[in-house]
């Protein structure tokens, strides 16, 4: 993800899942965003989905791609990387009220016991 514009990119990714989220077709709609933020996932290239959450949740978003936002690539990363970035996430929510609001979307998955403790610890409300 080096050689995007990652505030360009997380424009396309919120663009795109909100054409998905409104139609009730996805063929033909595009998906290149949302397909790398999902390879992120799937290569296990952790430092790219951070620099992607971070250029992304504070960008206007659709209550339902916000929830997908949550979901997606943030408990992704603490489902996989959790112990890696969970001091970063704990640091971001207590600073910052919109990314706290993002966690209250994030559900256990794989997340590690303290993980998990920690989101709940940090997190002011659950949607």
């Amino acid at each position: 993800m080096a050689d995007v514009n990652l505030d360009q990119f997380a424009d396309s990714w919120i663009e795109q899942w909100d054409l998905r989220t409104q139609s009730d077709k996805t063929d033909g709609l595009p998906s290149d965003a949302i397909d790398r933020v999902s390879d992120l996932d799937l290569e296990g290239n952790h430092a790219a989905l951070w620099r992607f959450i971070l250029a992304a949740y504070p960008k206007e978003m659709p209550v339902r791609v916000q929830a997908v936002f949550a979901a997606g690539p943030i408990e992704n990363l603490l489902a996989h990387f959790g112990p890696e970035y969970i001091d970063r996430v704990e640091a971001l929510a207590r600073r910052d009220p919109k990314f706290n609001d993002l966690l209250g979307g994030v559900w256990r998955n794989a997340m590690t016991d303290d993980v998990w403790d920690r989101v709940i610890g940090v997190r002011n409300n659950v949607w």
